[in-house]
Formats: C-alpha cells, structure tokens, sequence
C-alpha cells in the first residue's frame, strides 16, 4: 500500500501543476476540486475508489479542458504510450460496469464487460477480481496510466507558452469552454428539467450518453455570452416535448399483443400520449395502455 500512497501523492501534485499551469497560460482552472476521496484500508476498497476518482478527474472535474489539450497533444504529434492513451477509455468502462446494471445481451455492454475483463487479465492474470492481490495490481496499473496521462497533459501546457501564436490557442481554448460542455454538466441540467416535468424515472446518464453531441452543436449557433444553464434547459424541454423518449418500446407493446407494422406505429403514437398525458414509469404505463387499448 505505501507504493500506491506515493503514487496517489504525485497524482495530487501533478493536478496541482496542471491547475497552476492553465492558469498562468489563459487564467482557467483546469480541474475543478474533487469531492471524493480515496480510502487505502484494503486493495480492493482503495481499487473501487479510484475507478470513482478517477472517472470524476476525467470526465466531471475538467469540463471540456481536457478534450482540448487531448487534441493539442495530436496536434504537436507528442508520442503518447497506449497506457497513457487509452486510461480516460478504460476508466469510463470501469465505472460503467461497475455501477450499472450491465447485461451481456446488450451489444454495447457486452463490448464494455469484455473490454474490462481483456484489462483484469492482462494485468492480474484473472478475469473476475476476488483476491486482495488482484485489487492491488489494478490499482497500480490504473495509477500509473493516469500518472502517465497527465504528465502529457502538463508538458502539452507548458509548449503552449512556447508556440509562435499562443493567443490563437487562448483564443481557441476560450471558446471551446464557452460552445462544449461536459456529460456530468449536462446530466446536471436534464435531471433539473426532467424533475420539472416528472420523469425523474429515467436515468440522465445514458439519455446523455446519447445526445450530448447534438445538444452541444446547438449551442455553437449561439451569440457568445449565453447562460449555460438556461440555455441547456430550453434544448432539453424541447427535446422532452417532441416527446423524444418514452420508457417503453415497441417490444414491449408487442409482448403485450400489438402486431408489428402499421398497427404498431399507431400503438406507440397512442402510449406516447399516454405517457405524456400523464408521465408514469414503464409498468405504470404498459398497465394504462393494457386497460385502455388492449381490453375489450
């Protein structure tokens, strides 16, 4: 365990450095200040913790910040091992299938499960973790690839200073900031909009999952200025009133006895209202629709 203390302690640095470093370059707090911590009691609890950690230090804490330096480091062609490369990757794989229900039977779970369990054996030789021995291996090894990653990211910062124009990177950094916001920010926003309209029953990470591309080259036609949050909450409603989503399908309308085709388009048209009308979660919905469509 004192390895991977000392190790955590140069994680703790280097986001210090990264921090000092994007401020002194264009005045921005790269990474915003963790809430979570790490417990290092046992291997297996310090592993867990860190798959947490790490996917808030990827994903949550720096918004569109890292997204920018990742395309920086291409651009000045930095040589990057695939440790280092693919972390942000397998972190997110990590949580993932680790909290969330994840199935076999769903082609992209599947492809998540696997990719999880190719990494368990490549680094502790098993494909399921049971062992305190195990824990402690992926710790180490996802602490070394995030060490490897964000020194790449604090040498991409200090060559900014060095480049011919670094005020068309200033320039550009700026406005990436203002025009891309990240998933956790706009899961943030959707979960204010869908308590608004009482469809908190769905989960806004995989909404987001799905069309925070789309939400953010909405706000690139903005005039510069815009509140985020007001204008996030504006694409959400109307995403929700086109009634986007629904927590049925047609499966579902099927077991229940609707036959695929025309009829089917009519149905879902139906338990759309339905659920709009009224919005209630799928067992809920699927009993209205029995009773109201289904029974003679």
């Amino acid at each position: 365990m004192d390895r991977i203390r000392e190790q955590h302690k140069k994680l703790v640095f280097l986001i210090e450095e990264i921090n000092n470093e994007a401020l002194k370059f264009n005045n921005i707090c790269f990474f915003t200040s963790p809430s979570l911590g790490v417990s290092f009691n046992s291997f297996e609890v310090c592993f867990k913790d860190y798959v947490l950690y790490l996917y808030s230090l990827f994903i949550e804490l720096p918004g569109p910040n890292l997204k920018f330096v990742d395309k920086k480091i291409k651009d000045f062609g930095f040589p990057i091992t695939d440790k280092a490369k693919q972390i942000c990757r397998l972190v997110q794989d990590l949580r993932t299938v680790r909290g969330h229900y994840t199935s076999m039977d769903k082609p992209k779970d599947r492809e998540k499960i696997n990719a999880c369990e190719d990494w368990y054996e490549q680094t502790a030789d098993v494909k399921i973790l049971e062992k305190e021995e195990d824990y402690r291996k992926c710790a180490t090894a996802i602490l070394e690839g995030t060490i490897e990653y964000l020194e790449m990211v604090s040498l991409c910062l200090k060559e900014f200073s060095n480049v011919e124009f670094p005020d068309i990177i200033q320039e550009d950094w700026t406005r990436d900031l203002t025009r891309s916001f990240s998933k956790f920010q706009w899961e943030m926003e959707l979960q204010y909009v869908l308590e608004m309209y009482g469809m908190n029953h769905f989960d806004p990470h995989i909404i987001v999952g799905k069309e925070l591309g789309n939400w953010n080259a909405q706000l690139k036609i903005l005039k510069d200025g815009f509140v985020f949050a007001t204008e996030a909450r504006r694409i959400i409603a109307r995403f929700i009133e086109q009634e986007e989503i629904w927590p049925a399908t047609g499966d579902d309308l099927h077991e229940l006895g609707v036959e695929f085709g025309p009829k089917m388009r009519e149905m879902v048209k139906k338990a759309k209202k339905l659920y709009y009308d009224d919005p209630c979660d799928k067992t809920e919905l699927l009993r209205r629709f029995k009773e109201k469509y289904l029974t003679n």
